[in-house]
């Protein structure tokens, strides 16, 4: 793990009705953390930093629900 982020190159796809989110490890002093991010077809929103992925997903997932996709422009 290199601790680069994953960039997408491109938006959402036709038809898309859903969000895409995920989570990114990051390096946090002598451990690593995550962050969960959303992406709405515009813009990447971020959550907070979280100890254990499996909390950073389900966090990723409960804002991916709170936002409608936006379409590509």
């Amino acid at each position: 793990m290199t601790g680069e982020p994953i960039l997408a190159r491109c938006g959402t796809y036709a038809g898309q009705t859903h969000p895409c989110y995920g989570v990114q490890p990051i390096g946090w002093e002598q451990t690593t953390r995550f962050m969960p991010w959303v992406f709405d077809g515009r813009t990447v929103r971020w959550g907070f930093a979280c100890d254990q992925q499996d909390d950073a997903l389900a966090a990723a997932v409960e804002m991916a629900n709170l936002i409608q996709p936006q379409p590509t422009p």
